[in-house]
């Protein structure tokens, strides 16, 4: 049944939602729901073969990270973490991820706008907004808008637009603009950044 509720269910909904990270849904998901429910086992697992080397910078893989690219309501895409040793296949964070390519200003006022919306649902949560440069870019051309939301337990529900030069994204062939909203448990969140 909740698969069935939006992004824009949550904020049309009462803030009973702000004590409790794992009631936040992105496309009617939520965290602690098993992947199971919306993807098969060999779907997982191979997701998990052809993705398991994207975070090898950060050690050992301790997460993985899984696609589905669907008709989603307000993502164009949406990935899950999920802990490498786990047979229930537990979200870790969901990511929704939308395209903003040549229009990062667009992005940036999708961040304010959801902003205020997320102030009122959970105002007893530490709200971080920062800048951030992307390191991948080593010209520092590329950044990182950046709006967090940190529960008492340090869960996190980030908004963030990812605004790569155009220079680096030729170079490397990649990495268009988008806007993501993450929610994520401490850990994941702690392990990525």
């Amino acid at each position: 049944m909740k698969i069935f509720f939006s992004f824009l269910f949550i904020f049309l909904s009462s803030p009973i939602f702000a004590n409790d990270i794992s009631d936040f849904q992105i496309e009617g998901i939520s965290i602690g729901d098993t992947l199971l429910r919306y993807m098969s086992e060999e779907e997982i697992l191979n997701e998990k073969k052809e993705n398991i080397n994207l975070y090898k910078d950060l050690g050992d893989p301790i997460f993985y990270e899984v696609y589905i690219f669907d008709k989603f309501i307000n993502y164009e895409y949406l990935s899950f973490f999920i802990k490498s040793n786990d047979d229930n296949y537990i979200i870790q964070a969901i990511y929704g991820v939308t395209l903003y390519e040549e229009n990062i200003r667009d992005c940036h006022n999708k961040i304010n706008e959801l902003s205020v919306k997320l102030d009122r649902m959970f105002n007893n949560t530490n709200k971080v907004s920062e800048n951030i440069p992307l390191y991948w870019d080593d010209s520092g051309r590329s950044s990182m808008k950046r709006v967090t939301y940190k529960f008492k337990n340090q869960d996190i529900i980030a908004l963030e637009c990812y605004d790569w030069d155009k220079t680096y994204q030729r170079s490397t062939g990649g990495h268009p603009d988008i806007f993501s909203m993450s929610v994520n448990t401490r850990e994941l969140f702690d392990w990525i950044n």
